[in-house]
């Protein structure tokens, strides 16, 4: 089994959530006639985006910086000539 990283999955989760926030706005705005509140589309994509660019952010830094796996720090804490 592969493992999938937690910022795929988070991809995923967004892009979902803004699909169906969309779809609902569309059919309530079809089905009533009025639009939903202006303030509450515009927050529900800011917080969205905002994770967006976070996600993108870790992605970044830890190409830049390299990704360091827990064995990998422990193993360079390990003195291997030590007896």
């Amino acid at each position: 089994m592969q493992k999938t990283g937690v910022s795929k999955i988070m991809l995923v989760i967004i892009v979902i959530a803004i699909i169906l926030y969309t779809a609902a706005d569309f059919f309530l705005q079809y089905k009533t006639g009025m639009e939903i509140s202006a303030t509450l589309t515009t927050c529900w994509f800011a917080f969205w985006g905002t994770e967006i660019v976070a996600l993108a952010i870790i992605k970044t830094s830890k190409v830049k910086h390299g990704d360091k796996n827990n064995n990998e720090e422990i193993e360079d804490c390990i003195d291997y000539n030590e007896e």
